[in-house]
């Protein structure tokens, strides 16, 4: 069985290189995606005059932030952040052809968003900076945008797609919580339902002698942001492998330990667990995680 090894997009995303050229292409399938071509003079700056395939020249003047993109069935829709407005651009492209380009109204946005093909439409997800981070979302249609809508406190982590499930993970640097919403049935129209499992799992360990043992998870109503959290200075990467029936969350703890917790359909199937693992690589940080 091939696993799938994901290191979380929004820390990796931020960490390429900062010059290339953005332009629609095709892979093996036929399926369109935005490939990035280094250059040395910007993000979307060109090697050369625009091709028929180039996507948005003048991003750089506009201090737009890195794209990224999803496709689904022929359709491609990418997202990026607009540097000198409070604006999303949202990209519609199928196949080599751009649709069309618009804008979302989106106060604070940061960082790479993160697109997700959900069944027949798209679910864009980012980090906001205000009087406190925010995780906000928007579901798109080929050919409509929705409205964002705030969901969850802390900096968006990773967006884990399991059938038909959909799992929002933020972090909260000054708490040490990861927070983990799952939705079932996201489509259109508006709103976003109710999340049907809501779980905060504090990644640190507890103080116990003789031996370190995880804060449980605290299950908690509603997503309000019930404390006034600074904005974190700070950045949390885990690794996660996508499964057959569930995705494994892990990460490099205190005290030479690796952290987990595992996804299903229905949410978070148990407290955080740690076990004596190795600091480095998410294959080994994994693996350990991975041991009975």
């Amino acid at each position: 069985m091939m696993r799938r090894l994901l290191a979380v997009g929004v820390v990796l995303m931020m960490t390429r290189s900062a010059s290339a050229e953005v332009r629609i292409s095709r892979d093996a399938a036929g399926a369109p995606y935005l490939e990035v071509r280094p250059t040395a003079t910007g993000i979307w700056a060109t090697n050369g005059p625009p091709r028929s395939a180039t996507i948005n020249p003048n991003g750089d003047q506009w201090g737009d932030g890195y794209p990224t993109s999803a496709s689904r069935g022929g359709h491609l829709l990418g997202a990026w952040v607009r540097g000198n407005s409070e604006d999303l651009v949202i990209l519609r492209a199928h196949g080599e052809r751009t649709t069309s380009l618009t804008t979302i109204h989106a106060p604070g946005a940061t960082g790479t968003p993160v697109v997700t093909a959900v069944g027949e439409n798209w679910l864009v997800a980012w980090t906001a900076l205000g009087a406190q981070p925010s995780v906000s979302v928007t579901m798109l249609t080929s050919t409509e945008d929705g409205t964002p809508e705030s969901v969850l406190s802390g900096r968006l982590v990773s967006v884990v797609i399991l059938g038909d499930a959909v799992h929002l993970l933020s972090h909260q640097a000054t708490t040490g919580e990861l927070q983990v919403a799952t939705y079932l049935g996201l489509h259109w129209p508006e709103p976003l339902p109710i999340p049907s499992s809501f779980a905060i799992i504090d990644l640190r360990l507890a103080m116990h002698w003789p031996q370190p043992i995880p804060v449980p998870i605290q299950p908690r109503a509603g997503l309000h942001f019930p404390e006034p959290f600074p904005i974190p200075t700070t950045a949390w990467s885990p690794c996660i492998e996508v499964r057959a029936d569930d995705a494994l969350v892990a990460w490099t703890a205190r005290d030479h330990q690796v952290g987990s917790i595992v996804l299903d359909n229905l949410g978070v199937v148990d407290a955080a667990r740690f076990v004596r693992g190795p600091s480095g690589s998410c294959t080994a940080v994994l693996n350990a995680a991975s041991r009975p």
